[in-house]
């Protein structure tokens, strides 16, 4: 997207000696989606990385002439049509003919009707047909993009003597193709695409019987159990679990992005809202979207349903080991949270401030281009030189425009690295109705939360002799920290009574306190009348580190006695 708005030229020129010489503008990247810039009639595909490096050393990109096939489009899309039916109509109708290794060119009366941001979309799935390019001639929408997108009257009106000097301005005069395939714009219809491939598509008029006999098909009829919001959902085939706008082909379309947030406009007035299960996010291409849906006061409605900005593009990474911190005040390594995503950590708020936040998904990205932050503690940190670190003074800067020895960064605490360890096989716990175990991510998660909240328990916190367990906390962070940890063991989440400035008082669910009471070493009443004693299943040679730990965190993380 960056190629289309700001960086290619249509036609370049140069002087040589005392005259000026123009030629065609190429194109060669190292993302399969290079062929975004055929919209704009620039001849450009992706390439292999040591191709790209032989051309930017001066070596001539060689290949055979390929087979070149002309689409026809005819005509102009209906109302309530987008750019994404169009493209998909036209990757299923390619997909059929076959045109791997092959160039698609578009001409026909339909591009009078076709602006860039449409034309920018197909070239983009080139790919998804398989072909080297799909390619546009350079017309007045051409001339049209250059001038909003800022580009010198001087240059415009090279290209445009250029391209009709040389034969290359759209003109009504059909050239000789291998092949040819035509359309009319007008028989293009709302579509959805899938499950698997792009050329799949689906009309969204059929999509209720076509998707009911895929799942009957494909499904399993498996319910999987989610806990989401503070309620327990089974998920069963075909529930929608990620929306993300994404993808540079989507979010080059200023129409399609608009209409994106007109709709969450429309649905956050009529009191709509996703499902608690449902990952949203927003990751557009450029930076040029988020502006001019904040131009169209579209971004806080895109915000109520939940589509943040998470970045742009591929997004921001970090380098594999880096330790993220949890909300329950342990560490993993970034590689060790779930694809899905699901899990409770700290991250940056909307007020530049850090709190607790629902991990939306983990993103593998490759090799990437990176810095190395070490900190004056000696921590360090991996990471692409784009990805925002939160600055004390609460501006979020890029990790390469730090100022060494000057900025000042904050960071979370220190959390001892989650690692599962060599002890925890086989390890089996019981207490009164409850089984724990670290055979799974998920028995693991909520062993380690038994074991905390059984060691703030036992430090700030007790069990009356009518059975009734109740825990003081004095965080808000803590308090977050004590409710996830009893909904995951429980599903549920009491409320918090506040009984002074700085404490909260939280009862714990019947079911929990009763089998608390069941381990050996747990005391119930007055602790002050009993001799000090520690549950027994912490002193135990078979307990694992981390269960002990947790324990530990829990009765220092009370009140630090």
């Amino acid at each position: 997207q960056v190629n289309l708005e700001y960086l290619s030229r249509v036609v370049f020129d140069k002087a040589v000696g005392k005259e000026r010489y123009a030629y065609p503008d190429t194109l060669v990247g190292t993302d399969s989606h290079t062929t975004m810039i055929n919209g704009l009639g620039i001849l450009g595909w992706g390439v292999g990385g040591i191709e790209a490096e032989a051309a930017m050393l001066g070596q001539p990109i060689t290949m055979l002439i390929p087979q070149v096939v002309g689409f026809e489009l005819k005509g102009k899309l209906a109302e309530g049509a987008t750019a994404t039916d169009l493209v998909l109509t036209v990757t299923e109708m390619l997909r059929k003919r076959g045109v791997v290794g092959k160039f698609v060119e578009f001409f026909g009366d339909g591009l009078d009707h076709l602006p860039l941001a449409d034309r920018a979309t197909i070239g983009n799935m080139s790919p998804e047909f398989g072909s080297t390019c799909a390619v546009f001639p350079i017309d007045a929408e051409t001339l049209r993009y250059l001038e909003l997108s800022g580009r010198s009257r001087e240059h415009i009106g090279l290209v445009e003597a250029y391209a009709k000097t040389q034969g290359l301005w759209r003109s009504s005069t059909v050239a000789r193709y291998s092949d040819v395939l035509m359309l009319d714009l007008a028989t293009v219809e709302p579509s959805i695409a899938g499950p698997k491939r792009p050329q799949d598509r689906i009309a969204l008029k059929g999509a209720g019987g076509k998707v009911a006999e895929l799942l009957k098909t494909a499904g399993k009829g498996t319910k999987v159990p989610v806990a989401a919001g503070g309620n327990k959902f089974d998920l069963e085939d075909g529930a929608v679990v990620i929306a993300a706008i994404t993808s540079c082909t989507n979010t080059s379309n200023p129409a399609v992005m608009v209409g994106a947030g007109l709709l969450a406009r429309n649905a956050a007035a009529k009191g709509l809202t996703r499902k608690p299960w449902v990952k949203t996010s927003l990751a557009p291409g450029s930076k040029v979207v988020t502006d001019y849906l904040a131009a169209c006061e579209l971004d806080d409605d895109l915000d109520k349903l939940g589509f943040n900005l998470v970045g742009y593009g591929c997004t921001t990474c970090v380098a594999e080991g880096t330790p993220v911190l949890l909300a329950n005040g342990t560490s993993r390594r970034i590689e060790r949270l779930p694809n899905a995503g699901g899990v409770r950590v700290f991250g940056p708020t909307a007020e530049k401030t850090l709190a607790m936040a629902n991990q939306r998904e983990m993103i593998p990205q490759g090799e990437r281009e990176c810095v190395h932050l070490i900190l004056q503690d000696g921590r360090r940190l991996t990471c692409t030189p784009d990805h925002k670190v939160l600055r004390a003074d609460g501006r979020f800067v890029r990790a390469d425009r730090l100022v060494l020895g000057k900025d000042r960064v904050l960071v979370g605490l220190e959390a001892p690295l989650d690692d599962v360890g060599d002890d925890e096989a086989d390890y089996v716990l019981t207490a009164g109705e409850f089984t724990f175990s670290m055979e799974t991510a998920y028995e693991r998660a909520r062993t380690l939360a038994f074991a905390r909240l059984v060691g703030h328990l036992t430090c700030d916190g007790s069990i009356s002799t009518h059975g009734q367990g109740r825990m003081n906390v004095g965080q808000a962070l803590d308090r977050q920290a004590v409710l996830d940890d009893v909904e995951l063991l429980t599903g549920k989440r009491p409320p918090g009574t506040r009984y002074d400035e700085l404490k909260w008082s939280i009862v714990l669910p019947q079911e929990l306190t009763n089998a608390i009471i069941t381990l050996a070493g747990v005391r119930v009443g007055r602790r002050i009348e009993q001799p000090s004693s520690l549950p027994a299943f912490v002193l135990d040679n078979a307990c694992p580190v981390a269960v002990v730990r947790e324990f530990l965190g829990g009765v220092f993380g009370a009140d630090g006695h």
